[in-house]
């Protein structure tokens, strides 16, 4: 199972503005058998009659592999000191665990540049309860100058009881010879049950550069929680 070491924490010393903010480090064990690359920090602080005083959550990019440990930075936001008269308080950390998938979703591939739809991706599993429902292409006709506009509309969704913490689809706009002309890309954070994605990509070019044809690559990077483990401290001002 993997675990949480809270003994590098302490509250600062208030500042010349009565500010105080919880500084340090916790230490992450990962027993998953895939490494984290991602992890998601939530940190809540109690004064000693158990209130809420202050409450924070971020995430990092990490590298913690199986059957490693790591230690990994934690603060909070800035509270007033008096909020803690003793110097004494409660601090519970929970730290999300996630690992990273990148997956080719194919092509749509087309023979010329004239405008209209160009084709179209049905139904392609990303990951256990993330699809690509659809993905299009369609050429608009070219403007005074002889540029073009293709526009790549697609559509995610989770079909899955869980949340994907971090999420991006990029698409490629590539000539004959799979040279790259332009691209774009979709980020989305804490993609929930059911959530949809409907967006699209514009790319502009001349007109000539895909007259031979080309095609628009689709790839996905999604990261999936692996573990959550939680902790509590006793902690106060150093």
């Amino acid at each position: 199972m993997s675990s949480l070491n809270l003994n590098q924490l302490q509250f600062s010393t208030p500042d010349s503005d009565n500010d105080s903010r919880l500084d340090g480090s916790v230490e992450v064990t990962n027993s998953a058998n895939r490494d984290i690359e991602l992890v998601v920090k939530t940190v809540v602080i109690f004064d000693e009659a158990g209130n809420i005083i202050e409450g924070s959550s971020n995430d990092e990019d990490v590298l913690i592999g199986s059957g490693d440990s790591l230690e990994i930075s934690m603060d909070s936001s800035w509270f007033k000191g008096d909020l803690l008269p003793s110097g004494k308080g409660q601090v519970e950390v929970t730290i999300r665990g996630c690992y990273c998938d990148f997956s080719d979703l194919g092509a749509i591939e087309f023979s010329n540049a004239e405008s209209g739809p160009k084709g179209l991706l049905r139904e392609i599993d990303i990951a256990e309860g993330l699809k690509l429902k659809v993905a299009s292409l369609v050429f608009l006709p070219p403007d005074d100058d002889g540029d073009i506009s293709v526009r790549s509309y697609y559509s995610v969704q989770n079909t899955g009881p869980g949340v994907f913490p971090r999420f991006k689809i990029r698409s490629s706009l590539k000539d004959p010879r799979g040279r790259e002309i332009d691209y774009g890309e979709l980020y989305k954070e804490n993609m929930l049950p059911e959530d949809v994605i409907a967006d699209y990509d514009s790319f502009f070019t001349k007109t000539n550069r895909l007259k031979g044809g080309g095609k628009v690559e689709y790839q996905c990077t999604v990261f999936q929680s692996a573990f959550v483990v939680t902790g509590h401290a006793p902690v106060e001002v150093k």
